[in-house]
């Protein structure tokens, strides 16, 4: 749970029981929202002079949209104890008070005596040790009636599904279409959620590149998506793990400036996912499992979507002679993301032909020159259908070359007896 819904549990829960404000452990600095700074405090005073919190009251002086909010949660988000939620936001307000005394001091100024410098930084130390009640460890117990519901949200529900909040993976071998993919996600995202802020880094293709695939995109989905979207194009990206000499992981000043700077943003697309490691080992669980720590962190902090795009393996063959492909790197990478899709060319569904003794027969496939084919190779909350989502990425070209976007294009409709099925003689290969 984000501290932004921690906040919003503990207001909602004491205007459904008045009686959770007295003797609270909070003040208005443990509060990170504007408006929930404003909130708690009309609420406080209103409590301290009458007993009790009138919702109407607190309209009055209280944007008329964040309060209609709020009327709408109360019932549904909020708990009879909200001991564990005080705890966490005063462990966010401690965590900032650390942060602003280290800023504060990271340089000292030669006029500054060293020993007030250091008196100063103890009695911080001092008092958040005395804040510390719990001990240097605590467990977050519950009872489950006060479990708050949650389900899992997502984008795209109709198109190829994303979760919010989480990490999706996007994977395929060299050459597939993977920045098409998700150059067009990004797009669709932009068109269909008003608001929505997103940033991208193609740190393998320029600037001028990324737009022009997303003009040839605009054209084949007739004007259907927006591709005004924040972007860094082609250029070194600083990873955002250092190793020391003694193995020692720790987040970079790279990560924490760059968390600083995208702090506005929903959706962040990182593109390819090596160049933002550092010099962390792919194939190490455990060095990889430190980076994407960092990542579900910030995703749970504060919000964060993350599309990810991941190269394959080398393609070896299966018993049947097919080619196949894996992820490249530790099974971390797995282990870590929510959900997973492999690209392909080829439309899995179809399946070899088996001959009267059962052995499959190698059918050669042709690769589709308009469509890739996203198979779900992992999603924890929602219904796959049957594994593979069709998408649209290329149009088919002329006999000049030139791409053909004023018709319709064929398209399957239907995969009966893992044979794919064509609305038209011209199969789309």
């Amino acid at each position: 749970m984000s501290h932004i819904n921690n906040e919003s549990t503990v207001l909602n829960s004491i205007l459904n029981d008045n009686s959770l404000m007295e003797n609270i452990d909070l003040t208005v600095n443990d509060f990170t929202v504007k408006e929930n700074k404003e909130m708690f405090t009309n609420m406080k005073a209103q409590y301290d002079e009458d007993g009790y919190i009138e919702l109407k009251e607190l309209l009055v002086d209280l944007d008329p949209k964040y309060m209609d909010d709020y009327q709408d949660k109360i019932e549904s988000n909020s708990v009879s104890d909200i001991t564990r939620y005080v705890h966490r936001m005063k462990e966010i307000t401690k965590k900032q008070a650390i942060e602003k005394a280290l800023k504060k001091y990271s340089t000292i100024d030669k006029d500054i005596n060293s020993s007030q410098v250091i008196e100063e930084l103890g009695s911080l130390v001092s008092e958040l040790e005395k804040e510390s009640n719990e001990g240097t460890f605590s467990l977050d117990i519950q009872n489950l009636s006060d479990v708050i519901i949650e389900q899992p949200a997502f984008y795209l529900t109709d198109f190829l599904p994303l979760q919010k909040n989480e990490i999706n993976l996007i994977s395929a071998g060299g050459g597939v279409g993977k920045s098409y993919l998700g150059i067009l996600l990004l797009s669709k995202l932009k068109k269909e959620y008003e608001g929505i802020n997103i940033f991208s880094w193609f740190s393998e293709d320029t600037a001028g590149f990324v737009k022009n695939r997303g003009i040839e995109l605009k054209a084949i989905y007739n004007n259907e998506i927006d591709i005004n979207f924040d972007l860094a194009g082609k250029g070194h990206a600083m990873g955002f793990v250092d190793k020391g000499r003694n193995g020692n992981l720790q987040a970079s000043k790279f990560f924490e400036f760059f968390k600083k700077q995208l702090v506005s943003y929903d959706v962040i697309l990182l593109d390819p996912l090596i160049q933002f490691m550092g010099n962390i080992d792919e194939n190490n669980n455990g060095e990889v499992r430190y980076f994407f720590n960092l990542l579900n962190t910030w995703a749970e902090e504060e919000s964060k979507t993350f599309i990810i795009i991941h190269h394959h393996n080398k393609g070896s063959n299966d018993a049947n002679g097919n080619k196949t492909t894996s992820v490249r790197g530790a099974s971390a990478i797995i282990d870590a993301v929510r959900v997973h899709y492999s690209i392909s060319a080829i439309d899995p569904r179809i399946k070899p032909i088996k001959d009267s003794k059962g052995k499959a027969v190698k059918v050669e496939q042709k690769m589709s020159k308009i469509y890739r084919y996203c198979k779900v190779e992992k999603a924890n909350h929602f219904d796959p259908g049957d594994g593979v989502f069709e998408i649209k990425i290329f149009a088919p070209k002329s006999e000049d070359n030139q791409p053909i976007v004023s018709k319709e294009l064929v398209a399957p409709v239907e995969v009966n007896n893992n044979t794919a099925v064509y609305d038209c003689d011209e199969i789309p290969f």
